[in-house]
């Protein structure tokens, strides 16, 4: 399945990656960031859209088959993302998956932060917190939209957004 997003869309202000935002991109970051989006983007269309294993029919694999073929689903898709201006809900859940996944890692007596070479340490976890809540917003939006033309869309069974798409704060809570 071809990525909805690319390392395009973090060259915006606000969801800039260091190395992948000028016309010298550090190739290995692009890279990581390439994984991260195609397993991300995976995983929040999933949680958004729905997903049973045990259902072929679920929303998500009707919403996958579709996304390029069926009016319906191309409406639903041009939603999520933005290819003109290089918006998508799926972005900030990347975004925020990329760095809690490379600010830290794990070791034998628990995580520990990782190590800049050459480099001073520093994390924005107030941005980070920013560019999750603009996603959910935006998902909460798409939701909304999904709910409202509910007679083109019987497929989508979510009442509520998954409780793993709320809002966060630099605290934790």
């Amino acid at each position: 399945m071809a990525n909805h997003i690319d390392y395009t869309y973090f060259r915006k202000p606000f969801y800039e990656i260091p190395g992948v935002c000028s016309v010298t991109d550090d190739l290995a970051i692009r890279e990581i960031l390439e994984i991260a989006i195609t397993d991300y983007e995976t995983e929040v269309l999933k949680l958004f859209l729905g997903y049973d294993v045990s259902d072929a029919d679920n929303f998500y694999n009707l919403y996958i088959a579709g996304k390029d073929s069926e009016t319906r689903f191309i409406a639903l898709k041009n939603l999520i993302v933005d290819s003109t201006n290089k918006r998508s809900a799926i972005t900030g859940y990347v975004y925020f998956k990329f760095w809690k996944f490379n600010l830290s890692g794990a070791s034998k007596h628990g995580f520990v932060r990782n190590q800049i070479s050459g480099g001073e340490y520093v994390e924005d976890w107030g941005k980070i917190c920013s560019t999750w809540n603009k996603s959910v917003q935006m998902w909460e939006d798409i939701h909304d939209w999904l709910i409202e033309n509910s007679s083109t869309y019987p497929e989508y069974e979510n009442t509520a957004l998954p409780d793993e798409l709320g809002y966060i704060n630099v605290f934790g809570i």
